[in-house]
């Protein structure tokens, strides 16, 4: 059924997108740990820690829809379709989402 296997591929593709996520969130919070290691007890948040949170916390946002995505696909209410309507969005965040002068829109 040509139906049942576009969903899967955007299952697929919705999947590898959280991977990535989750990928770059535990490196954002390996990072954070080395930070706060190397820190003083009483200091104060530096500006790349700073950072690393507000990726963390935008990523943690786009995992919360592509998981979404994923049950709207797996109850057939979103088409194939649809979600290939925002490949190009999400993988433009994927491939730019630290670059200095990223606008997310």
């Amino acid at each position: 059924d040509p139906e049942t296997r576009q969903r899967m591929e955007a299952r697929e593709w919705v999947e590898s997108c959280l991977d990535q996520l989750q990928t770059l969130k535990d490196a954002h919070e390996a990072e954070i740990e080395v930070i706060r290691s190397k820190q003083k007890k009483n200091s104060k948040v530096s500006e790349r820690e700073t950072e690393l949170n507000e990726f963390i916390e935008r990523h943690s946002y786009h995992v919360e829809r592509l998981e979404l995505i994923l049950r709207l696909l797996d109850n057939e209410n979103l088409t194939y379709n649809e979600v290939n309507s925002i490949k190009d969005d999400v993988d433009y965040y994927l491939q730019s989402n630290t670059d200095p002068d990223f606008q997310e829109d």
